[in-house]
């Protein structure tokens, strides 16, 4: 109440209250209609874009696929080689694996997607092999 009388008025107080509530309005209206993040998936790789970033990945990058507890649900995550970690920053388990949560489901429980996203991966790695193996044969 105190903001909007001070928006109202004119005030500093007011006005920075006001942009703050703008954003937030902005930022909650994006979520809502999906424009905040989707995944895209090619026989190249994987790109995860969110609402201020996007990651890409080759699928030869990517490590695994695993499913983790956030907060009250279970999600994805990615965990790729990054070249120029040497030591491990993120994870405990082995130096140079960097990892990235997948924000979404998209409508499927965290396992399944899991496994999908596993099963995709060894397709296109295997699609790839043979169409780099029939070049090279000719």
């Amino acid at each position: 109440m105190v903001g909007i009388e001070g928006f109202l008025r004119g005030e500093l107080f007011g006005l920075v209250w006001a942009a703050f509530f703008v954003v937030l309005a902005f930022t909650a209206g994006c979520l809502v209609l999906s424009y905040g993040g989707y995944l895209l998936l090619t026989p190249d790789g994987i790109t995860l874009c969110t609402l201020f970033r996007s990651y890409s990945f080759e699928w030869t990058d990517i490590k695994y696929f695993t499913v983790c507890r956030v907060y009250l649900g279970k999600n994805v995550i990615l965990g790729y080689s990054d070249p120029r970690k040497t030591t491990s920053t993120w994870t405990y388990w082995e130096p140079g694996i960097r990892e990235v949560l997948i924000p979404e489901t998209y409508g499927m429980s965290a396992r399944t997607l899991a496994e999908l996203l596993t099963a995709l991966q060894k397709h296109f790695i295997r699609v790839a092999s043979k169409a780099h193996f029939s070049i090279h044969s000719q």
